[in-house]
């Protein structure tokens, strides 16, 4: 909880409402299972700004949300 300090204030300063969670599992299919179960619109994420091929390597763990969420999914790349 306390690592996500800094971006709860960014937020809030901003006037955005957020709710923080902390679950165990497969990231990927947990971020997704969890927008789901919460009702969430959207889901955004940021990207380690890695190639297509390298995150076809690699593996990505937000594009693996995109794939397996049924809530739209915006990804910021730096």
């Amino acid at each position: 909880e306390a690592a996500l300090a800094p971006a709860r204030g960014i937020l809030q300063k901003a006037g955005v409402a957020c709710l923080s969670h902390v679950v165990q599992g497969e990231v990927a299919a947990t971020i997704a299972r969890l927008a789901q179960e919460l009702g969430c619109d959207q889901i955004m994420m940021g990207t380690q700004g890695r190639s297509a091929l390298g995150d076809l390597l690699l593996g990505s763990v937000a594009i693996k949300v995109l794939h397996l969420s049924s809530v739209p999914v915006t990804l910021v790349k730096p």
